[in-house]
């Protein structure tokens, strides 16, 4: 049996709100998807990836404000927790 999932709905910057259950349902289809925190094939690579083109456009502007180091851009918690 092949299971086809599809990603949360569209991200909304301006709906704070909405940002801890969109960040759930995200967590979950990566879960789903085997896109895990950190692995050996660079699967936190895949996963942080995935969360910024998911968020838009603007999300590479918002990582962007945060100042943060080449390995905390990188890695997929620290920029999450942002």
């Amino acid at each position: 049996m092949v299971l086809r999932i599809s990603p949360p709905s569209c991200f909304d910057f301006s709906k704070p709100k909405s940002w801890e259950g969109w960040i759930t349902r995200f967590e979950r289809y990566c879960s789903v998807a085997g896109l895990r925190d950190a692995d050996a094939d660079g699967a936190a690579t895949k996963k942080l990836y995935t969360l910024l083109y998911l968020l838009g456009e603007k999300a590479d502007d918002v990582v962007r404000s945060f100042s943060l180091t080449a390995e905390e851009a990188g890695n997929y918690t620290v920029v999450k927790e942002k």
